[in-house]
């Protein structure tokens, strides 16, 4: 008669309960990314964050986003809502919000198939310039190197280059 020591089966039944839990695998593989986008020391609010997967696979991951609020802090999430963004290489973007509604601002092809068309809003369009330069707009020519995002808490602050004030009249 096969004996089984009862201790060795709780042992490996113990193992599986927690190897089985629910959203166990998930938050293993995602980047709870937060930050600060800043220029000359200050925060600069109203910028879009978008971490835009760098295709190393068959299956690329989803892009995430985040919008910096009036101290220029930010924290990622994915278009389907939830926290974070997958563990992988991405290019950043930064895109001002506060032009968007101006039709001068021109997207690039990449960021437009990435955000969807930018909806403009004839009642809101203001003659504000971009306060990033328009490389970072594109993740083909952003001066952001690819980062990292890897599992669990991470910072990533990004520090742009204030840009001179257009002359008058233009």
């Amino acid at each position: 008669m096969l004996r089984v020591d009862t201790r060795f089966v709780l042992f490996w039944l113990a193992v599986a309960a927690v190897g089985l839990a629910p959203g166990c695998g998930r938050t293993q593989d995602v980047g709870l990314v937060e930050g600060r986008v800043t220029q000359g020391g200050r925060g600069v609010p109203g910028i879009a964050v978008m971490f835009i997967p760098v295709a190393t696979g068959a299956q690329p991951a989803a892009r995430s986003t985040g919008i910096t609020d009036e101290n220029g802090r930010y924290a990622l999430a994915s278009d389907d809502g939830r926290a974070g963004v997958a563990a992988g290489t991405y290019r950043v973007c930064l895109i001002d919000t506060r032009a968007l509604s101006r039709p001068a601002v021109a997207l690039p092809a990449a960021v437009i198939k990435h955000l969807g068309p930018p909806k403009l809003d004839p009642s809101k369009t203001q003659a504000t310039s971009s306060r990033v330069a328009l490389a970072y707009n594109d993740p083909e020519r952003t001066p952001i190197p690819p980062v990292e995002a890897k599992p669990g808490p991470q910072v990533l602050d990004f520090d742009v280059p204030v840009l001179p004030k257009p002359a008058p009249g233009k």
